[in-house]
């Protein structure tokens, strides 16, 4: 009994042997065969067959290829603005405030608008120097530099809308809530009236907002040509003819912070930003007896940090503008003065990005504590090298980490823009003894989307531009 036992359980033991070494030359049989099938499969299958490996065989699962190709929800592909304003100069110094309204359109469709209710300008402004005045007979001109210094500040409201039409209705309700608004400042009876009644404007909280205080100084040269006339006093002018030259130099530096709710708490909403900002300008030009041509050229520098809202780091972004137009305008002479200006613009932006989690976030946090100061310059050779900061070639295995980062996940592109503006203005030199005037303004300026490119991926060390008709074609 004893051995019948023991013979059927070594027949078990046998057979169940022979199952195990069964089962093992199935399984690799069939990877052998999964293997090939992979190696033959057309490429547009391959990342589902992939995955499907995954999930039963437990194998194959590396990460997905990164994906260098912005989201179309970071392509603007064309905006449109409107602002107006005023200043006022007495004792040479220059307060105003504009009110600008800005609509923008992305690749995805969405449209978001900004509303600048306050933007507010205290300035200074100064001659260097006396006059210098040329002339012969009965003509010459006035030869003359000024500088000017401003501090600014901006606040800005934006709202998100899934499409141009969305955007749309809801505008329609603001005009009526901000004429309201503006009513009630002027009739006490309708501010009365809605306090009483609990009138509440019908638009929603916005769901981004935005402070800017910045700083900008201004150079100008200027040579005024007219007829010399000559006073009883025995003093000599030269009669405003709208004729001459004038060129002129602009610098500033802003920082901006931004607090964005477009997002859920599961994906750190809100998150704020803060932006460092350099910009600067030559524009130089020529009247004669009011009509006159000019060009200008723009370089503007930002970096921006993100952090999500337990204060972790979200991202980084480096953006390079840069403009270049030229424009034709009409000025009559005189000390009551209009100006119509129409200029066509090109404007080129570059923005660099990386977006940070817990396995390199370290690497942005001690970039941020090592450039605290060497920023700014980092931002102004930003602002005139649209390369400045792009790492196109491989950096090396002993490369600065971010560098490094930025090589291997950052995402780049760079979009071209056709761009119309136009403006007016209108102004009144009252007093000249105590410089005193007073200038209001239309601008109006439009840009779409000409051409766009990405950095593509990584190939024999260096990463090189692509096209993006994701963005380009709207």
């Amino acid at each position: 009994m004893r051995d019948g036992s023991r013979r059927n359980v070594g027949a078990q033991w046998r057979d169940a042997g022979a199952s195990a070494i069964e089962y093992a030359a199935l399984v690799g049989i069939g990877s052998i065969l999964i293997g090939m099938l992979v190696l033959m499969m057309p490429n547009p299958v391959l990342p589902a067959v992939k995955k499907a490996i995954c999930e039963v065989f437990g194998s194959g699962c590396e990460a997905p290829e990164y994906n260098y190709k912005p989201p179309a929800s970071a392509c603007v592909t064309g905006s449109d603005s409107k602002k107006v304003g005023y200043s006022i100069t007495a004792f040479s110094v220059k307060f105003g405030q504009n009110f600008q309204f800005v609509k923008i359109k992305y690749a995805d469709g969405s449209t978001r608008i900004t509303i600048v209710p306050a933007d507010y300008k205290l300035g200074a402004e100064a001659e260097i120097g006396a006059k210098a005045q040329f002339g012969k007979g009965g003509f010459g001109g006035d030869l003359g530099a000024k500088v000017e210094g401003s501090v600014n500040f901006k606040y800005g409201d934006t709202w998100v809308f899934p499409d141009d039409k969305a955007a749309g209705d809801w505008l329609d309700d603001v005009k009526w809530d901000l004429a309201r608004k503006e009513g009630e400042k002027v009739s006490p009876g309708l501010w009365a009236f809605d306090k009483i009644t609990g009138w509440e404007p019908r638009t929603r909280d916005p769901e981004i907002t935005q402070w800017e205080v910045g700083a900008e100084g201004v150079f100008k040269v200027a040579a005024a040509l007219g007829n010399l006339t000559t006073s009883t006093s025995g003093e000599k002018k030269v009669k405003d003819s709208a004729t001459g030259l004038e060129l002129e130099g602009k610098a500033g530096d802003a920082a901006l912070v931004t607090t964005d709710r477009t997002g859920s708490a599961k994906d750190g909403y809100p998150k704020t930003t803060y932006t460092f900002q350099v910009k600067g300008s030559v524009k130089g030009g020529a009247k004669v007896l009011g009509y006159g041509t000019g060009g200008e050229a723009t370089y503007l520098g930002q970096t921006r940090m993100t952090f999500d809202k337990d204060g972790r780091l979200a991202s980084i972004t480096w953006l390079t503008t840069q403009e270049s137009n030229s424009s034709e305008s009409l000025k009559n002479p005189g000390k009551k003065t209009g100006s119509g200006t129409g200029t066509g613009k090109q404007v080129t932006t570059t923005a660099t990005t990386i977006n940070f989690d817990d396995s390199n976030r370290a690497i942005g946090e001690k970039w941020i504590r090592d450039n605290s100061f060497m920023m700014p310059f980092q931002t102004i050779r930003n602002a005139v090298d649209q390369n400045g900061s792009v790492v196109s070639k491989d950096p090396g295995p002993n490369a600065d980490p971010l560098d490094r980062l930025i090589y291997e996940r950052g995402l780049v592109s760079r979009n071209v823009y056709a761009g119309d503006v136009d403006e007016f203005k209108i102004a009144a030199e009252l007093a000249a003894e105590i410089k005193f005037g007073v200038e209001g303004g239309y601008e109006g300026e439009t840009q779409r989307i000409t051409g766009s490119q990405y950095l593509g991926p990584p190939q024999n060390g260096e990463r090189t531009f692509q096209q993006w008709p994701e963005c380009a074609k709207n």
